[in-house]
């Protein structure tokens, strides 16, 4: 994501001849700190990238890396979009990533009833379609069923991971979807299931 907000920041700039200073006349962000950002010195955290979006007139999402979709014919109804909170980051790996903090909003059709997404980092899903870089929709109400996919807390340090879970009496099994891992065998009682998935968006490359 870094690399194409980048990328897309250049661009913009040089599309509107905009230098640094005029940037930060538009956005109040300090030119030393836009100029940071364009030589990947340092990330900028949500709420500057919402303000370097409006000033360049496109969406944080975009700015950020993230395709829009096709434009659909006129014709054709689609469901309103509502927006997601982006709450963090997961690893779908070796369950060793987990970090929490708000990241912004993502907008989304209604027809998908999460209550908020996770950035999914690692390969341990990809037989499911679920690959890093991801952005996975989770629902905090839902019922626990065997080989449906979770995001789930574990372990003394709190490991996170997205897994497919299944009960085996006092222990539960986080089975990967990809052959190169192994499965995670927890005891029950130091489980904490964070959400249902009910979906997934795909970056395009």
């Amino acid at each position: 994501m870094k690399e194409k907000l980048i990328s897309r920041l250049k661009m913009l700039m040089e599309k509107n001849n905009m230098t640094a200073a005029e940037l930060s006349r538009k956005s109040g962000i300090r030119a030393s700190s836009i100029s940071d950002y364009l030589t990947g010195k340092y990330e900028p955290k949500q709420d500057k990238i919402d303000r370097l979006a409006q000033a360049l007139n496109v969406s944080p999402a975009w700015l950020m890396g993230y395709e829009h979709k096709r434009c659909i014919p006129s014709n054709i109804i689609t469901p309103g979009a509502i927006p997601i909170p982006i709450l963090g980051e997961i690893c779908a790996g070796d369950g060793v990533y987990g970090e929490e903090n708000f990241k912004g909003m993502f907008f989304i059709d209604q027809s998908v009833k999460a209550d908020y997404c996770l950035i999914v980092h690692g390969d341990s899903m990809i037989d499911a379609g679920i690959y890093d870089g991801d952005i996975a929709f989770l629902q905090k109400d839902f019922e626990l069923i065997d080989g449906e996919i979770y995001a789930v807390v574990f372990g003394a340090e709190d490991s996170a991971t997205l897994k497919q879970l299944y009960r085996d009496g006092k222990t539960v099994i986080l089975q990967p979807c990809n052959k190169e891992y192994k499965p995670i065998i927890v005891d029950y009682v130091d489980l904490y299931v964070v959400g249902l998935l009910v979906g997934v968006y795909h970056k395009i490359d």
